[in-house]
């Protein structure tokens, strides 16, 4: 049976009035707010089920049509029904508890098909660097916060909650994306200082989780659970992409071999130059070396 039909998914998933929503919504059709009102109007009648559209688009079970225009021709708000990958993104985020709940087959069923869909995403790029995704050891990540004038969102980690495959804290994703979609529009991801964004990726550092970057915000990875280094690893590109500024140097005459960096260190024999053997070398025996 499809996942997107096994029934104790989906009343985990949606509420009865969402499940009937999302049947009678068209696939990529647009409708206006005046015509989307008429819908959850006929389904709360129908269920007798309170449904409002803010609380449909927080929960993902509907999303906002992000290019107004090319959807229905009109400057007003459009919607269109959500997918079920980005219902399940949030819903293993969100609703994390409830999620837990799930047969551990089924939470495997459901992180697969989530990372196959990724790791299409990634195929149909087709390039050496399919996103700007870069390591960075946390000096470099503390400085690229302090160098951005927007406002910095601290969200859950998506990766964690749908694997679960450690316990690496969730609540350390910064970002700072505000598309019509985006976790900040749909009220999942709260404003922070820069100060406290800081704070938050020192604490990552100490858990050991590896800094990654792009223009949107600033992940904390494991690699038991993370869908870009289980991408990288999928598509042989570890210490190529995600994108790799760094190598270690190691000074063998300071160097104690207590074994602490490799303890440290998530891979065998790649450096990916996130800096974590470094900062925890009791004779500061290493160093970081930017490629050139």
């Amino acid at each position: 049976m499809m996942l997107q039909q096994n029934s104790m998914l989906l009343c985990k998933m949606y509420t009865p009035a969402e499940r009937r929503l999302t049947e009678v919504l068209e696939p990529e059709r647009s409708y206006s707010r005046s015509e989307f009102e008429a819908v959850i109007e006929a389904v709360r009648s129908e269920t007798g089920e309170t449904l409002s559209a803010d609380n449909l688009f927080h929960r993902g079970v509907i999303d906002l049509c992000e290019s107004t225009r090319e959807c229905d021709g009109s400057e007003d708000q459009s919607y269109q029904r959500g997918t079920f990958l980005r219902r399940l993104d949030i819903f293993a985020t969100e609703e994390y508890d409830v999620y837990s709940e799930l047969p551990g087959d089924l939470k495997k069923a459901l992180d697969d098909m989530y990372f196959d869909d990724y790791l299409s995403w990634l195929q149909t790029l087709d390039d050496e660097l399919p996103t700007e995704d870069e390591v960075l050891p946390v000096e470099d990540v503390l400085a690229f916060i302090d160098g951005r004038d927007d406002t910095p969102y601290l969200a859950n980690c998506d990766c964690r909650s749908l694997k679960q495959a450690c316990d690496a804290p969730r609540n350390v994703c910064i970002t700072y994306r505000t598309a019509p979609n985006s976790y900040v529009r749909r009220g999942l991801a709260v404003p922070i200082t820069k100060e406290e964004a800081k704070a938050v990726v020192m604490r990552a550092e100490e858990e050991g989780l590896i800094h990654t970057v792009n223009p949107g915000g600033i992940c904390s990875c494991c690699t038991d659970c993370c869908y870009l280094f289980r991408a990288a690893e999928a598509r042989g590109s570890l210490g190529v992409w995600p994108k790799v500024n760094y190598k270690i140097e190691i000074d063998e005459e300071l160097c104690i071999d207590c074994g602490i960096c490799s303890e440290r260190c998530r891979f065998e024999d790649i450096c990916v130059g996130c800096g974590l053997c470094v900062s925890t070398c009791p004779m500061k025996a290493i160093k970081l070396v930017k490629i050139k």
